[in-house]
């Protein structure tokens, strides 16, 4: 799940660097320094030489997020961001998606200059909360929620205790069965309206989920460094690969991309003879794009036209991002391919799954997706809680969008929580 509320993260880092001194490499060319908006994600910097200032903004607010020390180099290394001037303004490239975020020059915005965010109250909040949803959130219609309606919740006044207001923030967003839409509220907890799948036993864990396929996959499981995979060799040569999600323990130096093909090198060479290959995200949420692109070159035979990221600006999709893939010539796995996929496959394991999906090798089985694919948005409200939303759209090399209802196998199995797409998934493999 690439997050773009990036530079409360990069500040977490900065302020450490900030007590060893100033630096004075690394710091901000004057083509860098000013202030720069980027209107789609609601973000405003201002860039001087050796401070960063980050802004999260509505059509009715500004807050003003924690600054930090412009130092490029550490931020780069530190965060994954990096930034660069372009003939028509500013791209910051975020280590984990696949698309900058592109800002233009401008002046910095008169509500941007109140400080006084944390006095406005409860009703300020709502307003915020309320106005970030609709001038950022495409998908109100998928689920089928009526969003200027849920404007008449707010508070009455305000008069309201955090946990009264934590439950109207909660009752507003009701029906958003996305699980990119997070409420993040201090002491009153963390909270997403998604709806845990019918199957699904209270309780159950995904940690319990992958005991139980690994288990029944009957390979000696080996694992791998700096990402969760286990993998192995079944005794009739077919290969089984548990991705547990797309993340990576990243190494300095490198990109998430470059450190999960690293990772990824012994379970190529283990499985090179194998006479098919399972590859398993049923149970995966998801994590970076880059780590879910870098996995699918491996198995890419070609240069492919993978999807089409849109951002949702001023009411319509538009910028449109295409996205495409070369098959990586050091690891390599050209095998045939069932991709197990199910209902708890999230965020960038989808992505994964819509890169998998175009090569010809590849057969998808199991159940639809989870339908989240976005990339999640994050804004900051008056009173320090912040919020997380979808605010993308991707769209499949022929077109289709799946936001809200999944990505379809090639082979369908109704049941989840067993192994009989997995049973299936031996099966297929045999039979080639």
């Amino acid at each position: 799940m690439n997050t773009f509320g990036i530079f409360s993260i990069v500040a977490l880092g900065a302020a450490a660097i900030g007590l060893t001194g100033v630096f004075v490499a690394g710091v901000p060319d004057r083509d860098l320094r000013g202030v720069w908006v980027s209107a789609p994600y609601g973000q405003i910097l201002s860039i001087s030489a050796f401070r960063i200032q980050a802004y999260s903004m509505t059509s009715i607010s500004c807050f003003r997020e924690r600054g930090f020390l412009a130092q490029l180099d550490l931020i780069r290394e530190l965060a994954g961001v990096s930034m660069e001037a372009s003939e028509t303004g500013l791209n910051i490239f975020v280590d984990g998606a696949v698309e900058p975020i592109s800002y233009t020059r401008s002046a910095l915005p008169e509500r941007c200059q109140n400080p006084t965010h944390f006095d406005a109250g409860p009703r300020h909040t709502f307003d915020v909360f309320w106005t970030a949803f609709h001038e950022r959130y495409p998908f109100f219609e998928v689920h089928n929620v009526d969003w200027m309606v849920r404007k008449d919740m707010a508070p009455k006044s305000d008069d309201v205790s955090d946990a009264e207001l934590s439950a109207i923030l909660k009752h507003t967003i009701a029906g958003l069965d996305d699980g990119h839409v997070i409420l993040h509220m201090a002491e009153q907890g963390t909270y997403s309206p998604s709806v845990r799948p019918t199957w699904l036993e209270q309780g159950v864990t995904s940690a319990a989920l992958w005991d139980t396929a690994i288990s029944s996959a009957n390979i000696p499981v080996s694992k791998t460094q700096d990402i969760s995979i286990q993998y192995g060799l079944r005794p009739d040569h077919i290969g089984y690969i548990a991705i547990k999600e797309m993340e990576v323990q990243k190494q300095w130096g490198k990109t998430s991309g470059d450190t999960a093909l690293s990772a990824f090198a012994p379970v190529a060479e283990a499985l090179n003879s194998a006479k098919g290959i399972i590859v398993d995200v049923r149970y995966n949420p998801g994590g970076s794009d880059s780590v879910a692109l870098a996995l699918a070159s491996v198995f890419a035979d070609q240069p492919r036209t993978l999807f089409t990221k849109w951002l949702w600006d001023a009411g319509a999709f538009s910028s449109p991002f295409v996205a495409s893939i070369k098959p990586n010539n050091e690891v390599r796995l050209t095998p045939p391919v069932v991709l197990l996929t199910g209902s708890l496959t999230g965020s960038a394991a989808e992505v994964f799954t819509l890169a998998m999906r175009e090569f010809p090798n590849v057969t998808t089985m199991g159940t639809s997706t989870a339908g989240g694919l976005s990339d999640v948005l994050e804004f900051t409200l008056p009173n320090g809680w912040r919020i997380g939303m979808s605010a993308q759209k991707y769209t499949s090399a022929d077109g289709k969008a799946f936001e809200g209802k999944g990505i379809p196998p090639d082979i369908g199995f109704a049941s989840e929580g067993t192994d009989e797409a997995l049973d299936g998934a031996i099966q297929y493999l045999k039979e080639r």
